[in-house]
C-alpha cells in the first residue's frame, strides 16, 4: 500500500469533516497551527516517557495535518503561502516529535521496557542516535523534494513518505518504550534511503529530459548545479539564451528546455482569461459551462465555451473515436497522442484567437485531464505527458483551474443517469476513476494557486456562484 492510497483513504474519510470545518468557516491556517501545537504536546509527552498519550495526540496531530489542506481546498482558500505554511509546520512537527522521542532516550530514563542483560544500559543510548538520525534523514526526504519541485521536476516516490513515519511512530507510541526502540532503526535507516531513492529518480528525470532536448541543441540537464537560477517555472518552451537564460547554456549556444508553473500563466500576454473545468466522470462540468456563461455574459463578458477533446472539427472526430468507439483496445499511447493531437488543434484554432480577443475561454478538461487520465489512470509517465502536453500547446496553461471533485462511485452514478448508454471513458473499472480522482487531487495541491477544488455534492446554483466568484478574482 502507498502512502498516496493511505491519503485516499483518509480523505474519504475525513471528507464529512472537512466540509463542516469550512461550513463553520475554520481558517485552515488555524487547523495547520493546531496540528503544531498537538505535534509538540506530544513531544512532551514522549519526553516524559507516557508514549500512549504521545500516540493518541500524535493521531489528532495527523488529522489536523490532513483536514488543512483538505478545509483549504474546499473553500477556494489555498495558496502558495498557505502551502509553505503548512510544508513548514509539517517539518518542524516532525523534528519535534522525534526530538522528544530523542530526549527521552538520552535523559529521560529511557531504560524501561529496552530490555535487561548485557549491554541493556547501552540501548537507549542508541536508540537516541537513531532518533537523532531520524530528524535527519526525514528532513532529507522532504528537502530533495522541496528542491526537486524548485526546478521543474516532480519527486513523490520513496519508500518511507511521511505517512508511513507517522504509522511507525503511532505504533511504536502505543507499544511502549521498549518497541518504540526497535522501531527507530527502520524509521532511520529508510528515511534516509527514502532520500536517496527520490535523487535518484531525479537523476533519471534529469537524464530523460536532457535527452528528449538533445535534438534541440539544449544545454547538458544533468550537470551538478546546474538549472538552479534560469530554470523560470512556467509550463512552456522557453528560449534561454539572452537575458535570464539558463547558467547551463553558457557560451553563448542556444537552447530550449521545458519549464513548468511560472507564476504567471502563459496565457496572459493573450488579453483574454482562460478558465478550465475539470474533474471525474459526473461531476458536472458541462452543467457548470452552461450556467456560469450564462452569468458571465449577464455580466457583458465575451465567453468563448468549448471541450476537450473536441473543439473544431478535427477535434470532434478524435473525440468520437476516443470516446464513441465500441474498440476499446485503443493502446494508451495511442489514446494519449490522439488527446495531444485533438489538444494541439483546438489551442491554436479556437483557444489562441479567443484569448486574443479578450474573450473568457471557459474549457471543459485541458491539460490537466491527460495528466490525471492518461498517468493517474493508465499509469503513464506524468513528467513525458507535461512535456508533450507543453509542446502541443506552446506552453498554454489555464489562469483558473476549477476542480470539481466528488466520490467517484457519486459521479459514475450520476453518468449513469444520464438517459444513454456510456462512453468508452466511463465503462472502465472502478479503480480507474479512483485513480483519476487521486491525481486530480495531487495536482490541485501540488498547484494551489492555479487549481480551486469545490465539492461537487453541493447544489449547482451554489457551485455556479463560487467558480463566477472565483472567475472575478481571477480577472482582478
Amino acid at each position: 500500500m502507498s502512502a498516496e492510497t493511505i491519503k485516499y483513504a483518509m480523505r474519504g474519510l475525513l471528507n464529512p469533516l472537512a466540509q463542516l470545518l469550512v461550513a463553520m468557516e475554520i481558517s485552515p491556517a488555524v487547523i495547520t497551527a493546531a496540528g503544531l501545537v498537538l505535534s509538540a504536546l506530544a513531544a512532551l509527552l514522549f519526553g516524559l516517557g507516557a508514549f500512549v498519550g504521545a500516540g493518541i495526540v500524535l493521531v489528532l496531530s495527523g488529522l489536523a495535518d490532513m483536514l488543512d489542506g483538505m478545509v483549504a481546498r474546499s473553500s477556494g482558500k489555498a495558496g502558495t503561502l498557505g502551502a509553505v505554511v503548512d510544508s513548514v509546520s509539517d517539518r518542524y512537527a516532525d523534528a519535534l516529535v522525534l526530538f522528544g522521542i530523542f530526549y527521552f532516550y538520552a535523559f529521560g530514563g529511557g531504560t524501561a521496557g529496552v530490555g535487561e542483560g548485557a549491554g541493556a544500559e547501552t540501548r537507549p543510548a542508541v536508540a537516541a542516535y537513531l532518533a537523532l538520525a531520524a530528524i535527519v534523514g526525514s528532513f532529507m526526504v522532504s528537502y530533495v523534494r522541496a528542491r526537486a519541485e524548485g526546478l521543474g521536476l516532480e519527486c513523490k516516490i520513496g519508500l518511507l513518505e511521511r505517512p508511513w513515519r507517522m504509522v511507525i511512530l503511532i505504533v511504536g507510541a502505543f507499544l511502549g518504550s521498549g518497541v518504540m526502540a526497535v522501531l527507530l532503526w527502520p524509521l532511520a535507516i529508510l528515511t534516509h534511503f527514502t532520500a536517496m531513492q527520490r535523487v535518484l529518480e531525479v537523476k533519471k528525470q534529469v537524464a530523460l529530459r536532457s535527452g528528449g532536448a538533445a535534438g534541440h541543441g539544449s544545454a547538458p540537464a544533468g550537470g551538478w548545479g546546474a538549472g538552479t537560477g534560469g530554470a523560470a517555472r512556467g509550463g512552456r518552451a522557453a528560449h534561454a539564451s539572452g537575458e535570464g537564460s539558463d547558467p547551463a547554456a553558457e557560451g553563448g549556444s542556444r537552447a530550449w528546455t521545458i519549464v513548468e508553473d511560472e507564476p504567471r500563466p502563459e496565457s496572459k500576454k493573450y488579453g483574454g482569461l482562460f478558465v478550465t473545468l475539470e474533474g471525474i466522470e459526473g461531476s458536472g462540468k458541462s452543467t457548470q459551462l452552461s450556467l456560469v456563461a450564462d452569468t458571465l455574459k449577464e455580466k457583458g463578458l465575451d465567453v468563448v465555451v468549448t471541450r476537450e477533446p473536441g473543439g473544431t472539427a478535427v477535434g470532434e472526430s478524435i473525440r468520437e473515436l476516443l470516446l464513441e468507439s465500441e474498440d476499446a483496445s485503443i493502446a494508451p499511447e495511442a489514446e494519449l497522442l490522439l488527446y495531444l493531437a485533438s489538444r494541439a488543434q483546438h489551442v491554436r484554432e479556437i483557444i489562441t484567437p479567443a484569448l486574443a480577443s479578450g474573450a473568457v475561454v471557459l474549457c471543459d478538461r485541458y491539460s490537466d485531464a491527460t495528466v490525471a487520465y492518461q498517468a493517474g489512470g493508465r499509469g503513464l509517465s506524468r513528467d513525458s505527458i507535461r512535456e508533450m502536453n507543453a509542446l502541443g500547446t506552446g506552453g498554454l496553461k489555464p489562469d483558473l483551474t476549477i476542480l470539481l471533485d466528488l466520490p467517484e462511485d457519486e459521479g459514475l452514478a450520476r453518468a449513469g443517469g444520464r438517459g444513454r448508454g456510456p462512453d468508452r471513458m466511463e465503462r472502465e473499472e472502478e479503480g480507474f476513476h479512483r485513480d483519476v480522482r487521486r491525481a486530480y487531487l495531487d495536482i490541485a495541491q501540488s498547484e494551489p494557486d492555479r487549481v480551486r477544488t469545490i465539492d461537487a455534492t453541493g447544489s449547482p446554483e451554489e457551485i455556479s456562484e463560487m467558480i463566477v466568484s472565483m472567475i472575478q478574482e481571477a480577472r482582478g
